[in-house]
């Protein structure tokens, strides 16, 4: 049997999508192109195949799979207006054929302040609006997902899997939707239901209650990670410590201009104190000396070459 993407996935549903599915042999009748002619069975799983996954009038029905099929008509009826070729077929289909109230289980793919969007068996679109949940359920925006206020491990978000009742069924040509309600106590996140109170919150992960700064917890890593980058810490504190003792101290702040007009003044009135003066004469003295004893050596070599040439 031909099956959609879902079919692979039917036994990971519960059984109300399971008994919203139904085998059956049906004898149809099919329109194919002369063209198609020269290989009936061909043509034939072919327009077979367009079905899958579609809303189908005269089945009332989404056909879900495609069995062996037999073609019935040994002569080709060709229509009056259409130039096609009317064939009898017998098929095996699998039908999905949901009806109000009934159980269904799908994937959340979408969650808003006012929705939730699921897909059920993989491929047919399904909504529960606000107005169709109990009240207990309040929209946590910061977390973007539903939660019970009377069981706070209950909790619906993104791929977490729902089990809702039919409302009501939208069929529009070839399309085909849903329109789901949590009214009931056993509608909800299943992983939720599962467990019985002792279920799993967001998309399989344990629910963990709120917690305060002093209770956040940790690993036994992260705790190992701690202490090394505190002892690191500690070495370059006292690495820097050292260092710092080491290095000369910085320069003063610089002075005022009232404290720095102070200095100059000071250091004018020593400049003219007795005992510099008497030094600075010294200097001068001392330094004329020097000066004198340099002439005197450059002149007496200058009278021996004189004395020399006469």
């Amino acid at each position: 049997m031909r099956a959609g993407g879902a079919a692979a996935s039917l036994e990971d549903h519960d059984g109300g999508c399971l008994q919203s599915l139904q085998k059956v042999v049906t004898i149809m009748q099919l329109d194919l192109l002369p063209s198609k002619l020269g290989d009936v069975h061909a043509g034939v799983e072919d327009l077979l195949n367009d079905m899958l996954m579609r809303y189908d009038e005269g089945l009332d029905a989404v056909v879900m799979a495609v069995g062996p099929h037999k073609v019935l008509s040994k002569e080709a009826v060709i229509q009056p207006y259409f130039p096609l070729c009317r064939l009898k077929v017998q098929v095996a289909l699998l039908l999905f054929t949901p009806q109000e109230d009934a159980m269904l289980t799908g994937r959340v793919i979408q969650v808003g302040q006012d929705f939730i969007g699921l897909l059920v068996l993989g491929v047919i679109n399904a909504s529960i609006a606000k107005s169709e949940m109990r009240s207990e359920w309040t929209w946590e925006s910061q977390a973007q997902e539903w939660r019970s206020s009377k069981h706070s491990k209950h909790v619906i978000c993104n791929d977490s899997h729902v089990q809702f009742t039919v409302a009501s069924v939208q069929k529009l040509e070839a399309f085909f939707s849903i329109t789901g309600r949590l009214m009931s106590k056993s509608t909800g996140a299943v992983e939720y239901l599962a467990g019985k109170g002792k279920g799993k919150s967001c998309a399989g992960t344990p629910a963990t209650k709120p917690f305060k700064g002093s209770e956040l917890p940790s690993s036994q890593g992260n705790t190992n990670d701690c202490e090394k980058s505190s002892k690191k810490k500690t070495k370059h504190d006292k690495h820097s410590k050292g260092r710092a003792t080491a290095e000369p101290e910085q320069a003063a702040e610089p002075m005022s201009h009232h404290e720095s007009k102070k200095r100059k003044k000071v250091e004018v009135q020593a400049a003219n104190s007795p005992a510099q003066k008497s030094e600075s004469k010294k200097r001068k003295s001392a330094e004329e000396k020097a000066v004198e004893q340099q002439e005197a050596g450059s002149e007496q070599p200058q009278k021996k070459r004189k004395k020399g040439n006469a």
